[in-house]
C-alpha cells in the first residue's frame, strides 16, 4: 500500500471499468468514513461504519458507472482516488434501481440507521435541479494521499469534459472545506440546508463554452476524450455483473411483487410512530425522464479503461 507523498504531475487519470469497481469502492469508503453526514447516517463506531458504507457505495458506484463515468487517479499503478460523473438526465434511479438501493440500506443497517439514511438521501433528492445537468460525486482520495493536487487533476478532467459539452454540473458535499475547494473550479453555492443535524451545501456550476482548462500547471484544453460511443461490450459485461447477484430467498424479482414484500417487510421492521418510511422515500420522486426508464444516449463515450492523461 502506498504512504509516500506523491507529485500530482506524475498522476494518471484513467476511466474505470466495471472490473475495477470493487477497489474504486474501498477507496471511496476509506476516503469518506469520516464525512460528518456518514458518522450522523451510518453511526460512531468506524469498523461498524466503513462495512456499512462500502455497501451502501458498492451500490452507488454500480449505478454511477452504468450511467456516467468513473474516473480513476492513479499512481505508479494504485488506485488513489476516485471520481463519479453522472450525464444529464440520468442521476435519478428508476424503480428497479429505486428497490435494488432500499434493499441494500435495509440489509446492511440497524432500523433506526437506515431511516436516518432515508432522510438524509430524500432530502438530497429534493434539492437535485430539474434542468439537465452533469451529477458530481462521489469523490475522494485515500487518507494518505490527500493534499498533493489529485482531487484536483480529477475535478479538473471532470469539468474539461462538461466544457466540451458547455454543459451545468450540480453536486452535495457536508464538508465546509470542500466548499471552498469547488468553488476555485467554478461552482457556486445555492442552498445550504442541516441535514441529521449536519450542514450541507448544494452547489452548481454554469455552462461554459469549450476553453483551456489548467489544473496542476497542465493545459487539459487540447486533450480531447474519445468520442466513440459506450460500447456494448461493456454494457453486457456490466448488466451480467449484476445478474450475478445472489437471489433472495422467498423474494421475488417482479419490481411489482418485490415492492409489495418491501413495504410488508417495513411494516414489521419500523414503529409505526416513526413517520419515515424507506420505501417510500426511495422510490417516491420523480426523475428526469420517465420513471424507470434511461434516456437513449446522445453523447459519445470514451470506452473503459482509457488513460486521458
Amino acid at each position: 500500500m502506498m504512504t509516500s507523498a506523491v507529485d500530482a504531475s506524475h498522476c494518471e487519470i484513467r476511466i474505470l471499468a466495471p472490473k475495477q469497481l470493487e477497489r474504486a469502492t474501498t477507496v471511496l469508503a476509506n476516503g469518506m468514513l469520516d464525512n460528518p453526514l456518514h458518522v450522523a447516517a451510518f453511526g460512531d463506531d468506524p469498523v461498524r461504519r466503513h462495512r456499512r458504507l462500502k455497501r451502501f457505495l458498492g451500490q452507488l458506484t454500480a449505478y454511477v458507472l452504468a450511467n456516467g463515468w468513473l474516473l480513476g487517479a492513479y499512481v505508479d499503478e494504485e488506485l488513489v482516488g476516485v471520481l463519479g460523473m453522472m450525464e444529464p438526465s440520468r442521476c435519478r434511479p428508476g424503480l428497479v434501481e429505486k428497490l435494488s438501493f432500499a434493499g441494500v440500506v435495509i440489509a446492511s443497517n440497524p432500523p433506526a440507521n437506515a431511516a436516518r439514511i432515508g432522510r438524509w438521501l430524500t432530502a438530497w433528492a429534493r434539492n437535485d435541479p430539474d434542468e439537465p445537468h452533469w451529477h458530481i460525486g462521489p469523490l475522494a482520495v485515500v487518507p494518505t494521499q490527500r493534499r498533493q493536487g489529485l482531487g484536483r487533476r480529477l475535478m479538473s478532467h471532470c469539468c474539461a469534459r462538461i466544457d466540451e459539452r458547455s454543459a451545468p454540473a450540480y453536486l452535495e458535499t457536508d464538508l465546509a472545506i470542500n466548499v471552498a475547494f469547488y468553488g476555485t473550479l467554478g461552482f457556486e453555492v445555492v442552498k445550504r440546508q442541516a441535514i441529521l443535524g449536519v450542514q450541507n451545501w448544494f452547489m452548481v456550476r454554469p455552462p461554459r463554452a469549450e476553453a483551456p482548462y489548467e489544473a496542476s500547471g497542465s493545459a487539459l484544453g487540447a486533450q480531447r476524450w474519445p468520442s466513440r460511443r459506450f460500447t456494448k461490450g461493456l454494457v453486457k459485461n456490466r448488466e451480467q455483473e449484476m445478474s450475478r447477484k445472489r437471489p433472495i430467498a422467498g423474494r421475488s424479482e417482479d419490481p411489482s411483487v418485490l415492492e409489495e414484500q418491501l413495504q410488508e417487510g417495513l411494516e414489521d421492521t419500523f414503529p409505526a410512530s416513526d413517520p419515515v418510511s424507506v420505501t417510500s422515500i426511495l422510490i417516491s420522486g420523480t426523475g428526469n425522464g420517465p420513471s424507470g426508464k434511461k434516456p437513449h444516449p446522445t453523447e459519445g463515450r470514451p470506452s473503459s479503461g482509457t488513460h486521458i492523461s
